[in-house]
């Protein structure tokens, strides 16, 4: 398990330190992450000609984005490590399926709609593809 040896020589609260080890967050990371958010959010207020409406939007994408991370922080590494070829080969027969099940949309053949819900597959795949990278050296050692 990791350790936060950076936070035993800050001024942080001790909750503070216990939520974070906790949550099995990297503070660093986080703290990036969430400056760049903001940075993010900034850029899009200036680029909306100042409509806050785009701002709430963006808010609540932001907020889902960061209770999925929170969720999948929680997740052993090992369960990680498990599921990479069977996700990753379910990924490829979901794009393999857009080719005879897939909707054509403005020209392009890459949505699969399932009751209602369409979604792209090779979506999917930017979370699967580097998940199995990252497998197939630890499955040769």
């Amino acid at each position: 398990m990791q350790t936060f040896d950076y936070l035993d020589h800050t001024t942080t609260s001790p909750i503070f330190e216990r939520i974070v080890k906790r949550m099995h967050l990297d503070l660093p990371l986080l703290l990036a992450l969430v400056l760049l958010c903001g940075i993010g959010l900034i850029a899009l207020y200036s680029a909306s000609g100042q409509n806050i409406n785009v701002i709430e939007a963006q808010l609540k994408r932001l907020s889902v984005g960061f209770i999925a991370m929170l969720f999948a922080a929680q997740i052993p590494p090992r369960f990680y490590q498990f599921s990479a070829p069977w996700l990753f080969s379910i990924g490829l027969g979901l794009l393999a399926a857009v080719l005879v099940i897939g909707d054509i949309n403005k020209g392009a053949q890459r949505w699969i709609s399932v009751g209602g819900f369409s979604f792209q597959p090779s979506e999917l795949m930017k979370l699967f593809v580097p998940l199995m990278v990252a497998w197939i050296p630890m499955s040769q050692s």
